[in-house]
């Protein structure tokens, strides 16, 4: 599947929570990441008690936008939805 923009197939929301847009990334067909330091303790949960992203193939990372999970220039789309701290 060609990705828009003609960039890397990495997405990766910021801060997501309760959000259906990594899923929507996901349908897209990018790789799919959420970044997210409120996480409690649960594997997957965050503050907004979400369950797992998992059967969408989406990775969920307990970090800050500021921590450096990926590549220099890997990213296709980086999105943080009302959500910039």
């Amino acid at each position: 599947m060609a990705k828009y923009g003609g960039g890397s197939g990495l997405a990766v929301d910021f801060g997501a929570g309760k959000s259906p847009v990594p899923l929507e990334l996901a349908r897209l067909g990018y790789m799919t990441h959420v970044v997210d330091p409120d996480q409690l303790n649960s594997e997957y949960s965050n503050e907004w008690q979400w369950v797992d992203y998992g059967p969408w193939d989406i990775q969920t990372h307990k970090a800050g936008m500021e921590d450096r999970l990926f590549d220099e220039n890997a990213l296709g789309v980086a999105v943080s939805v009302s959500v910039i701290e």
